[in-house]
């Protein structure tokens, strides 16, 4: 009887024992993953004229906490006029190795997710110093958090509302298709309603 407990004893004993010890195959815990987000969508005009100098941009809004934005207008640009722009929220984790930021494509859905047009994005920038969207080279290293814009060619809006002062009776969805690095991500932002026009003013 004795031997019995004994040998009852020196198994479970041996079981602790194997459970304390660290299995070197394990896999390490998940680190926190690379993350894009759309912050925010104008779905509107393309206002830049062909000969607009880099870096000159319309009015645009600021990120979410920060002041607004002030305007920066290239000789050319009419008087009133809404740019499509696209915001992207992008942090990285501390693991993460520095790489470029490529917006492989912007597609335009409708609110049922119907593919309408793809959508070309342009004039990087990056929110620097909380005072204005500066221009932005893409690039992004470890532990990074960055709110970025673009600007996107304006929607065909004859074809798809007949006509610009149409659009925001109608929801729209946005999927963006972003590779940083050897990473690649794809976001949505839904029920997005076009900027409205001004009433137009009498002559």
């Amino acid at each position: 009887m004795r031997s019995a407990l004994w040998l009852l004893a020196l198994a479970s004993c041996s079981e602790s024992s194997a459970n304390s010890v660290k299995d070197p195959f394990a896999k390490p815990p998940p680190v926190a993953a690379l993350s894009v987000e759309i912050g925010a969508v104008t779905l509107a005009d393309d206002c830049a004229p062909k000969d607009a100098p880099a870096g000159m941009v319309p009015e645009e809004a600021a990120p979410p906490s920060t002041p607004a934005a002030p305007a920066r207008r290239a000789p050319g640009y009419r008087g009133h006029c809404d740019q499509t722009t696209m915001q992207l929220m992008i942090k990285t984790p501390a693991s993460f190795k520095a790489g470029t930021v490529k917006i492989k494509k912007v597609e335009l859905l409708d609110a049922d997710g119907k593919l309408l047009q793809t959508l070309a994005a342009r004039n990087p920038r990056a929110w620097k110093n909380t005072t204005s969207y500066l221009p932005w080279d893409e690039k992004v290293g470890p532990s990074a958090g960055i709110n970025s814009m673009y600007d996107l060619a304006s929607p065909d809006w004859n074809t798809l509302t007949k006509g610009r002062w149409n659009a925001h009776s109608k929801k729209f969805q946005v999927r963006v298709v972003v590779e940083i690095g050897n990473a690649s991500k794809t976001v949505t932002r839904q029920a997005i309603t076009a900027a409205r026009l001004p009433p137009p003013v009498p002559t």
